[in-house]
């Protein structure tokens, strides 16, 4: 055997075992669905996500921690909320949320040593090694001095009954196959990553090892892992991100020149957190895959279902998307995988233009229904209801002449609300003290915007 020949194969052997060890790391008490797809529930990531659980931060949204195992944290971890490492993890939790936390749990190997493993980070990594190593030294700390083996080791049981729970409850069908098949891509391998420890809700990373391969992990805090449906649905959104988003990157500058779409978006997608086109474009695509793929395993009725849902949250341009891409799967000759339709994708969207209109605004008042009748919960300054002299607990009979003692009168009546013209009033009458009070409210105007389609003649 040559010198040449032998060097290849050390470097080969070693690239496995680095691969495979990782594998192994997380294969202790794994639970294998498929030869692609694993359910995990990593020791790194209950570190990170309990350091978040028990900052100020986490205190201030206990609401989102409803798992019982996170009340036992809390009770085991109380006495270590002022360790230097919960305040710094406070830190780039309010500028980052999950995201470097998710990240560093996969990119470095199990604590308490936590050394970055074999695998290759993001290119942005460089810039934030200092920080990362600083932060570590002190996690490391936090999880000696906390003991935290011992309260890990002591939960294993129900750790295990969370993931035979997610087993138990995924649908009959193969979702790296599916996902591989509908994007065009192979990836070596699918991690559904069990977080209880994690606020109620869901995310991913993506890791590429040095020979290239790629796995994918959706990263569920959704806390009820019994909902088969629900388990199914949020995979195929997390798992999209990592096809869609590195497709995304190479078409950056074409998609970024759309960037005037964003504006009929701003209002609702700023209030989800997406902050910018770039965010927009990525979510449209990826929920409309997302639908594509409900369609694929659950039926055309649940995914239009899901459509409407997920257009009521702003999603205008969904529906176009969704069409775009049922061109895409029934055209795969053309479109060997997303990438090759994404050109048709973006020329689609030229096609739009954005104009201005003005259209009725909120009332201003936060609605609670109890006992068929319709409270105000609390009324938003400087909005039509605050200058109409309305106050929180004034009981709301009728809205422009529709009495409402239930939620669908109360949507019957603001569909009649907005079908005012600019300048018009319309009553209301509430509840006070027992008494009725009749009240002519100007129906407040905004400017807001829509698509319409450039003429191309």
């Amino acid at each position: 055997m040559s010198k040449k020949v032998l060097i290849i194969l050390i470097i080969v052997i070693v690239s496995l075992l680095l691969f495979f060890s990782r594998a192994m790391s997380f294969a202790q008490g794994a639970l294998t669905v498929s030869e692609k797809f694993w359910i995990i529930c990593p020791k790194n990531l209950a570190v990170f996500h309990i350091l978040v659980m028990i900052s100020p931060s986490g205190e201030k949204m206990k609401n989102r921690f409803p798992h019982p195992l996170n009340q036992e944290a809390r009770q085991y971890f109380n006495d270590f909320k002022i360790h230097p490492a919960v305040q710094q993890t406070d830190n780039m939790f309010k500028t980052m949320w999950y995201f470097p936390f998710n990240f560093m749990a996969f990119y470095y190997n199990e604590f308490p040593e936590a050394k970055l493993s074999g695998n290759l980070p993001p290119e942005e990594w460089k810039y934030y090694e200092k920080m990362i190593s600083d932060y570590l030294a002190s996690v490391r700390n936090f999880y000696l001095t906390s003991k935290f083996e011992d309260f890990w080791t002591s939960h294993q049981k129900d750790i295990q009954a969370l993931m035979k729970e997610v087993k138990d409850n995924l649908p009959s069908i193969d979702i790296p196959q599916l996902m591989e098949d509908f994007y065009g891509r192979k990836v070596e391998r699918f991690y559904y990553v069990l977080a209880p420890f994690m606020a109620s809700s869901f995310t991913h990373v993506e890791m590429q090892d040095s020979q290239g391969r790629w796995s994918f992990y959706h990263i569920d805090g959704g806390q009820d892992y019994s909902n088969s449906f629900a388990n199914a649905y949020f995979a195929f959104h997390e798992f999209s991100h990592c096809f869609v988003e590195p497709v995304s990157k190479k078409y950056a500058k074409e998609i970024n020149a759309l960037a005037y779409l964003y504006q009929p978006l701003k209002r609702d997608f700023q209030s989800m957190g997406y902050r910018n086109w770039d965010r927009a474009f990525n979510e449209h695509l990826i929920h409309a895959g997302q639908l594509h793929l409900t369609k694929k395993a659950f039926g055309e009725e649940r995914a239009e279902q899901m459509m409407e849902r997920e257009t009521k949250k702003g999603f205008k341009l969904l529906r176009h998307f969704y069409n775009w891409l049922k061109h895409y799967d029934e055209n795969r000759e053309k479109n060997e995988d997303l990438s090759s339709f994404y050109p048709e994708i973006l020329s689609r969207l030229s096609r739009f233009k954005v104009e201005e209109y003005r259209k009725p605004d909120i009332l201003g008042f936060y609605p609670e229904f109890r006992d068929n009748k319709l409270f105000i919960k609390k009324v938003v300054p400087d909005t039509a209801f605050q200058k109409a002299g309305f106050e929180k607990s004034d009981v709301v009979h009728s809205i422009a002449k529709i009495k409402i003692s239930s939620e669908q009168d109360f949507k019957k009546a603001m569909e009649k609300k907005n079908e005012a013209k600019e300048g018009e009033s319309i009553e209301v009458v509430i509840v006070r003290s027992g008494q009725k009070v009749k009240k002519l409210v100007p129906v407040p105007f905004i400017i807001d915007y829509k698509y319409t389609k450039k003429n191309e003649s």
